[in-house]
């Protein structure tokens, strides 16, 4: 087996895991590779014989399969690669496939049982896999006049798992997760070019934000019936979503990577999701996305090392970052 380098500090996807044994693992990918983290002491585990290395990372998504595996899926430029998020070993790609630039993955339990990954398709589709054999289920979804660059995934109100996907011409869509059915028509609200997409899943609705980083507007819908949630959010040209989740006090929260190209500078911004407002002072860039641990949210955040320094977002939604961009203690 080569040596595996170590990774660059300059992170770029990150993504959390649950295991099936309910141990969280931290994957993130860097200019040199794909690296598995310890989310206890952000150490670095290395992936071995990643067949992926120095390829550009679009978007990851994980599920847990029948057989007790959870896998990891990763969209690149050559189509969708898996592997088992446990011990990071890659799978074969299935030679049905036909490998393409892959933008977005998100992953769909269907009623039967069985987990699919769903990918926005360069080539103005949207793609679905068995999650756990890799195979594609079904002909791809048509439907979008342009390149797709994003996916997610909800459940509709009659209970079957709903598709959503966005293209560079700003058209949100849904689509039955089972028979591949379009449901209803693009969504409104005006979006020029939708470039990312994510569902939160609240008590009251499921709200589905997307961020048009061209524009610079994140949008919001509920998920379920697709009317719009009041106007759009405005950020700098350029912006991405780092992640989405509920606060200590039960408010929908979206953090935003800003980057202001003619201060070059960068910051992570907290919105609400409810009302469009902004959440407190500015938190680093080094933020690079958030999860649930079972007992509280946590953040992400890249350090010099390299490693990947967790804390418990309670802690941070009350103040910044120190100046030397340390997390407040755990």
């Amino acid at each position: 087996m080569a040596a595996v380098p170590e990774p660059d500090t300059r992170f770029g996807r990150t993504c959390a895991v649950r295991l099936g044994d309910g141990r969280i693992v931290l994957y993130a990918d860097s200019q040199n590779g794909i690296f598995r983290f310890d989310p206890q002491t952000g150490v670095w585990l290395a992936v071995p014989d990643d067949p992926w290395y120095g390829l550009p990372v679009n978007r990851f998504a994980w599920t847990p399969v029948a057989d007790g595996r959870t896998i990891l899926a990763v969209a690149t430029e050559q189509g969708i690669a898996r592997l088992d998020a446990s011990t990071g070993n890659w799978y074969e790609p299935d030679p049905i496939g036909e490998p393409s630039t892959l933008w977005d993955v998100t992953a769909v339990r269907l009623p039967d049982g069985r987990s699919l990954f769903v990918g926005a398709g360069h080539g103005w589709k949207v793609h679905r896999w068995d999650a756990a054999t890799g195979r594609p289920v079904g002909e791809p979804l048509s439907g979008h006049r342009i390149s797709v660059k994003a996916v997610a995934s909800t459940t509709g109100l009659d209970g079957i798992p709903v598709i959503i996907s966005g293209c560079e011409v700003g058209d949100v869509m849904r689509w039955n997760a089972v028979t591949g059915e379009p449901i209803g028509g693009p969504l409104p609200g005006g979006i020029c070019n939708v470039t990312q997409l994510a569902v939160l899943h609240t008590a009251g609705r499921e709200i589905l934000v997307a961020i048009d980083s061209l524009a610079g507007e994140v949008h919001r819908w509920d998920a379920q019936t697709g009317e719009s949630i009041g106007a759009p959010i405005m950020v700098p040209a350029r912006s991405n979503l780092t992640g989405v989740y509920i606060d200590s006090h039960g408010v929908p929260t979206a953090l935003v990577y800003l980057w202001d190209g003619a201060a070059n500078s960068e910051a992570t911004q907290r919105w609400r999701l409810d009302t469009g407002a902004p959440v407190g002072e500015p938190l680093p860039a080094t933020v690079k996305t958030v999860y649930h641990d079972g007992t509280r949210t946590m953040m992400v955040t890249a350090r010099p090392g390299p490693t990947l320094t967790v804390a418990p977002a309670i802690d941070l939604t009350e103040r910044s970052f120190p100046a030397d961009n340390a997390p407040p203690p755990r």
